[in-house]
């Protein structure tokens, strides 16, 4: 069955071996067996292509909901053996920083285990259908049959700057205010610098690039040489403080342009068992954007 699962997922006897790790012979054998052992034809050709005929598709659901419940059995009773040494398997947005609850969580459970993944909400939707997952925290909602979704915070942008420059004192920034200034870029997810160029340019100004990156901690010292500047979203400063790698000397300001906020939520799947750890990492996920709010 989850052989089929894999097969079902790709309509490629190469990709998913690959990913099941046996020879495409082995695979094809097995699928063979389980048409025979059905009475029924779960695949069809389609020129060069393998898919899902309308019986594989019916098979497929009753399929999931096997394995799901099967998976749920199991993690039941290994979480006898209570928080201290459960396991949490969650996936999250790229640009949302929870690394300080991660930390906090293993520090507190040293005999947990967890892991995290960077997702996009199809690939969460995936994960949380398969039960891969636990639940997901992302920055945009993750549909889905029987997956709640939770809003957890409204992440608005902020300006991150040396203590030492000029606008430092200011209680809000417009983004015009910025049109001279030199801008850092760095970890803020996949496509989020060529926002910051869209609002830069709606501010009337192309923005001054001094460092572009995937490198919070290189971003965060920059700031300091020639009084660069940062456009990060707020949850990400504030997680940054929290997990005490905040740049000494800094600080946040609020801006003043009408932005839209993005929303950051939680979802999980509904009937999916969770583990004590998977509960207790739940509500420290929520915890955390709550004392943000």
């Amino acid at each position: 069955m989850r052989y089929f699962q894999v097969m079902a997922k790709y309509e490629s006897f190469t990709r998913a071996s690959e990913e099941l790790r046996i020879t495409q012979p082995a695979l094809s054998k097995s699928m063979a067996k389980l048409e025979n052992e059905l009475g029924a034809q779960l695949f069809e050709r389609n020129g060069n292509r393998t898919v899902l005929s309308w019986v594989g598709k019916q098979f497929l659901h009753h399929c999931n909901q096997a394995l799901l419940c099967v998976n749920n059995g199991l993690r039941e009773i290994q979480d006898n053996c209570g928080l201290e040494s459960g396991s949490v398997r969650i996936s999250v947005s790229e640009n949302i920083f929870i690394k300080h609850v991660i930390f906090d969580f293993l520090s507190d459970f040293p005999n947990a285990s967890l892991s995290c993944q960077l997702q996009s909400t199809e690939q969460m939707q995936e994960a949380l259908e398969y039960g891969i997952i636990d639940f997901a925290v992302s920055s945009a909602p993750v549909p889905g049959e029987d997956i709640i979704w939770q809003t957890l915070y409204n992440d608005a942008l902020t300006v991150l700057m040396s203590v030492k420059h000029p606008l430092a004192k200011k209680q809000k920034i417009y983004l015009e205010e910025l049109a001279h200034e030199r801008f850092v870029l760095g970890n803020l997810g996949y496509g989020m610098n060529s926002y910051i160029n869209e609002l830069c340019e709606k501010a009337g100004f192309k923005p001054d690039i001094r460092y572009e990156g995937y490198d919070p901690d290189l971003a965060g010292m920059l700031i300091h040489i020639d009084k660069s500047v940062i456009l990060t979203p707020r949850s990400i400063t504030a997680g940054v403080k929290a997990a005490k790698i905040h740049s000494p000397g800094t600080i946040i300001i609020p801006i003043a342009d009408e932005i839209p906020k993005e929303v950051i939520g939680i979802a999980a799947k509904q009937g999916h068992f969770q583990s004590k750890a998977s509960l207790e990492f739940y509500e420290r996920i929520k915890a955390f954007f709550s004392s943000q709010i």
